[in-house]
């Protein structure tokens, strides 16, 4: 009876220690897949930042293309006008000087007399 005893003890210490060892084969296989889920996330992570750039980067060039376009159309606007605005004041100037020097009848008639001997002069 005693060796019965003896078996079912030895048996009963085998037993706890085949369980840590299942236990602990239990853990450490977690712990890998806890390491490789890490891994996975980070590599995730790391992908997310990088489209996060690029999409910011290319973003940032239409921004940087649409305000380039802008600026061009106004300088083109800007110097469309500026030469209209000189455009105005050349007339109004030889407007005001064609008044000044046809302001009487004798500078009328000079200036036909002039123009008359050009024409002349080159026929």
């Amino acid at each position: 009876m005693q060796t019965m005893r003896r078996t079912a003890q030895g048996q009963s210490a085998r037993r706890p220690l085949a369980h840590q060892q299942e236990a602990a084969k239990y853990v450490s296989e977690a712990q890998k897949q806890q390491a490789e889920i890490l891994r996975e996330a980070a590599k995730m992570r790391t992908q997310i930042i990088e489209e996060a750039n690029e999409a910011a980067a290319k973003e940032a060039q239409k921004v940087m293309d649409a305000a380039k376009l802008s600026i061009e159309q106004a300088r083109k606007e800007s110097e469309l006008q500026f030469r209209s605005e000189v455009s105005q004041f050349a007339l109004q100037i030889a407007e005001q000087v064609v008044r000044r020097d046809l302001a009487d009848d004798k500078s009328q008639a000079e200036l036909v007399d002039k123009l008359l001997n050009e024409v002349e002069s080159k026929n």
